[in-house]
């Protein structure tokens, strides 16, 4: 496994792959400001050794992928509410990227998973590129939907405050981050968090981009969704 670079969807997303090749693909794609190195690679080995052909990523704007320059910048507050967004690309751009990405690995369609923005990317794959996703798992994510699953105000300010410059301070937002993020039933992993905040690359990112941008063409969705507690289906 060593970091190559996919030219897809007219720029460059740095990637790393686990597994035998001529295995299924399963797609991971990471959120906001989070770069590859978010999915463990433990975890990406033991889904190897189940059989899988992974794939993860650095999306557009994060790590060793293209930034984007130029073009204006999101106001992130009115695609909060539901306005139309004003961003330089959208979550279909970054959705094509990934289906230019499996178009480089010359893979016809895969198992995709995504964590929160990651997820929002997945389902807008899904949607517009349904042919090339054979299941998809989107965690801690969100349709866009106002109505359902909006994030406390705190946690919109935590998640879009301007990184500090020098590593120290950085590390410490990140640890409250996903302190402020993490779930509850679950024992937070300080030394894991740290040792991601700590990564040489992890730094490198930016906060262009919009979030919100597909919410209504998920306003009516066909499948039923199921309920965070109990797994059943619900209206």
């Amino acid at each position: 496994m060593s970091e190559q670079i996919a030219h897809a969807n007219g720029i460059e997303l740095a990637y790393e792959t686990y597994g035998d090749p001529a295995g299924p693909t399963l797609l991971l794609i990471m959120g906001l400001a989070v770069q590859m190195v978010g999915w463990d690679p433990e975890f990406c080995g033991m889904l190897a050794e189940r059989g899988f052909h992974v794939v993860r990523f650095d999306n557009r704007d994060i790590g060793h992928s293209t930034k984007i320059r130029g073009g204006p910048k999101p106001n992130v507050i009115p695609a909060a509410l539901g306005a139309k967004p004003r961003a330089s690309y959208l979550l279909s751009d970054m959705a094509a990227d990934s289906a230019g990405l499996l178009d480089h690995l010359g893979v016809g369609a895969a198992h995709v998973v995504g964590a929160s923005m990651g997820g929002m990317i997945a389902q807008a794959l899904a949607i517009e590129h349904p042919e090339r996703v054979l299941s998809l798992c989107s965690i801690m994510s969100t349709t866009g939907e106002r109505r359902y699953n909006r994030p406390r105000l705190r946690i919109y300010a935590a998640l879009l405050r301007r990184p500090p410059e020098d590593r120290e301070s950085y590390v410490r937002q990140w640890l409250a981050l996903w302190r402020a993020i993490g779930s509850p039933g679950f024992r937070f992993d300080e030394q894991r968090v740290r040792r991601l905040a700590e990564h040489p690359s992890t730094a490198a990112t930016t906060r262009r981009g919009s979030r919100g941008s597909c919410w209504r063409s998920w306003r009516r969705p066909t499948a039923p969704r199921r309920s965070p507690r109990c797994g059943c289906p619900r209206s």
